[in-house]
């Protein structure tokens, strides 16, 4: 009868560790979910004030929209800009995306160069470059997210100035591989506007 009992303890003890294994197992995937679900949603949107610029711009005759392109942000921080893109064609079109830091154009508060190298900077950038399809004689909006983090070169982290970036706007051609250099050379072609826009951040 004892070890009836015992045997009926430890089965009622591995239940109700089982339940709370399941219960902290099922928590840990819900809040996990629900914070990169936040992140994610924190680095993809527009905001609406950007959002209605874009509109004027793409209005006013612009094949391509940057407004609001420069954000001034701490270590860590991050920040979203808005790229428009209006087809003006009477088909649909598919463009691609490239953005990258722009060599040399980095400088302290003092306006001496910084010494920051591609290699690094292109790591504070989150965006997709692939296809952005757009219908006829309609408009898209892009988010491109950066953040300050890690370092510039191999030696240092992020030092206090304005770094500039280029962001380079390609209708994909019907065959072959498209160049997305940014900015273009000769070779690769032109842009879809033939400009090459830039967004800057200035590190407080």
């Amino acid at each position: 009868m004892m070890r009836s009992k015992k045997g009926l303890e430890l089965s009622i003890n591995f239940m109700v560790i089982l339940i709370m294994s399941i219960v902290i197992f099922v928590g840990g995937i819900y809040f996990t979910n629900k914070f990169f679900n936040v992140a994610n949603k924190q680095k993809q949107d527009i905001d609406q004030e950007t959002e209605a610029q874009i509109r004027n711009l793409l209005s006013d005759g612009a094949k391509v929209a940057v407004p609001f392109n420069k954000a001034s942000l701490n270590k860590n921080e991050g920040h979203v800009f808005g790229v428009g893109i209006h087809n003006i064609h009477q088909g649909r079109a598919v463009f691609l995306i490239n953005v990258t830091y722009d060599d040399k154009s980095a400088f302290d508060p003092r306006g001496n160069p910084i010494g920051a190298n591609s290699t690094y900077m292109n790591q504070w950038l989150l965006f997709s470059n692939g296809n952005v399809s757009v219908d006829p004689n309609s408009d898209k909006n892009v988010a491109i997210y950066a953040k300050v983090k890690g370092k510039i070169n191999e030696s240092s982290g992020p030092l206090k100035g304005e770094y500039a970036f280029n962001v380079c706007v390609y209708e994909k051609p019907a065959t072959g591989t498209p160049n997305l250099r940014c900015p273009p050379s000769p070779v690769a072609g032109t842009t879809y506007d033939m400009f090459v826009h830039k967004f800057y951040i200035d590190v407080k």
